[in-house]
């Protein structure tokens, strides 16, 4: 088992790197990581106190504190959208002081910038830096030691007690007293006697790890728009030459870039107003699409709840042996109807005749209109013109499509159903005529009660059968007058 991996796992299983706490999932995707370099190694305590935000909505302002004391330590405006990998913010009194972050999704997030600014972190632990992030100066001195001669008193010892030890700077090296009496020693280029004067002990070996050739040449590849300077140019004259800049060498990129930062900033925020823009837009077109189906749907519902029936019995006459039950065509063109009767009236029975130049097919006994081999039989019916039969279905989803529903001959136990194979011409209507089987009966004395279902087929390629079945029911009572009938009910 590795027990160095899994105490490093444990250590750092509650945290949200680079910050302490893994209390507040903002910071850990606001920031993703960071480093500190502090001019005093003893800071190692700090905290993200307050974000600001300017005016503009373009810019933060970060405040580090040092939790111990809550003094900010570090403080800076950053662009709050860039292009840039990672962004830095420098400490003006304190040249070596300065930190260095790389944003992270939250960052420029809409959900950050809809917070309300400035963001006040209540406890210093809440954003705490971890202190694998933050670096003293690189060399941190710790201890000035000097060794000379075991026996120190001796005359030829050049480290006697007596002796006054002075240390001063050299090359590139500054040493100075601070204003707390501490010494301070500062590596800069030039500090102290001065940029040194190389040795033949002091000579450049590599340059990142590539040694020079034989003549001690290291080449520069250059590419794209990449190309260097040489080190000396020579006058228009040709007499002299000059150096360009001494002991450096100069390249050069000839591209011109085609935006700055500032116009790569305003795109950036441009793109992303535009993409709020489109989202507003986007809900915009979305409620009213969904209010366009909801009316589409209200109506469909409306038109299906309402259909009514495209042919109806209606104008019952009772004589002695006979009634007649008038069929009237309510569609705007020629419909051949589709019956059920059923005729109660004591124990008699009836045949039913229809006026001439129409004739009926009764031989049903239930015809599932669903089912393909009947519709082939409903064809042969209604003559070979009639090559197919299709059933309409309603608009919307929902509601029954079952042909049945609208099949009048699907009505088992009633002697009466079938197709007339004749059509009846617009608004015209054509008499059923039914005559009592037997003969010297007068049934006007009898109490008769009439139930109808009727629907048309219409069309010649292919047939259609009528959205909605009409109910017709009709009760007289024996001694009525023969005009007497009930209303329809549909």
């Amino acid at each position: 088992m590795n027990i160095t991996h899994s105490e490093w796992r444990n250590q750092n299983s509650g945290i949200s790197y680079p910050f302490s706490s893994s209390s507040d999932n903002f910071l850990s995707d606001f920031i993703v990581d960071v480093k500190f370099f502090l001019d005093q190694y003893t800071i190692i305590d700090v905290y993200l106190q307050k974000i600001e935000r300017d005016t503009s909505k373009e810019n933060y302002t970060l405040y580090f504190a040092q939790c111990s004391n809550d003094a900010i330590i570090l403080s800076g405006q950053v662009p709050i959208y860039t292009t840039k990998s990672y962004l830095t913010i420098k400490q003006a009194s304190y040249e070596e002081r300065f930190v260095v972050f790389t944003p992270g999704p939250a960052w420029a997030s809409e959900e950050t910038q809809e917070k309300v600014f400035p963001i006040q972190f209540a406890t210093s632990e809440s954003s705490q830096v971890e202190q694998a992030a933050i670096s003293g100066q690189p060399s941190m001195l710790k201890r000035i030691a000097i060794y000379g001669d075991k026996d120190h008193n001796t005359e030829d010892s050049p480290w006697r007690k007596e002796s006054v030890l002075k240390i001063y700077g050299g090359y590139n090296v500054d040493i100075e007293q601070d204003a707390n009496g501490m010494m301070r020693i500062s590596a800069r280029n030039g500090g102290g006697l001065g940029s040194s004067v190389p040795t033949s002990d002091h000579i450049l070996k590599t340059i990142n790890g590539v040694p020079p050739n034989k003549s001690g040449a290291i080449s520069l590849n250059m590419i794209d728009c990449l190309h260097a300077l040489p080190g000396r140019l020579q006058t228009t004259d040709g007499t002299k030459s000059i150096n360009i800049t001494e002991h450096a060498i100069t390249l050069k990129n000839d591209c011109i870039p085609c935006c700055g930062c500032d116009s790569y900033s305003r795109l950036s925020q441009e793109i992303n107003n535009r993409h709020i823009r489109y989202k507003e837009l986007q809900k915009i077109l979305t409620d009213k699409i969904n209010s366009v189906i909801d009316k589409y749907e209200n109506a469909v519902r409306t038109i299906n709840q309402n259909i009514t029936s495209a042919a109806r019995f209606s104008n019952t006459r009772v004589l002695d042996n006979r009634i007649i039950i008038a069929f009237q065509n309510l569609c705007a063109y020629p419909v051949c109807p589709v019956y059920a009767i059923n005729i109660l009236c004591g124990s008699y029975t009836f045949s039913l005749t229809l006026p001439s130049g129409y004739s009926k097919y009764e031989a049903l006994n239930g015809l599932d209109l669903d089912d393909s081999a009947n519709r082939s039989t409903l064809v042969t019916i209604l003559g070979s013109t009639y090559s197919t039969i299709e059933w309409p279905k309603y608009l919307s989803s929902g509601y029954s499509v079952d042909s049945n529903s609208r099949n009048p001959t699907y009505q088992s136990g009633y002697p009466h159903r079938g197709i007339v194979d004749s059509s009846v011409k617009s608004g015209g209507y054509i008499d059923f005529i039914f005559t009592c089987n037997t003969s010297g009966v007068d049934i006007r004395n009898q109490t008769i009660t009439i139930t109808a279902y009727s629907n048309v087929l219409q069309g010649k390629d292919p047939i259609i059968l009528g959205c909605t079945m009409d109910t017709y029911e009709y009760t007289r009572e024996a001694g009525a007058s023969s005009g007497d009938q009930a209303p329809q009910k549909c």
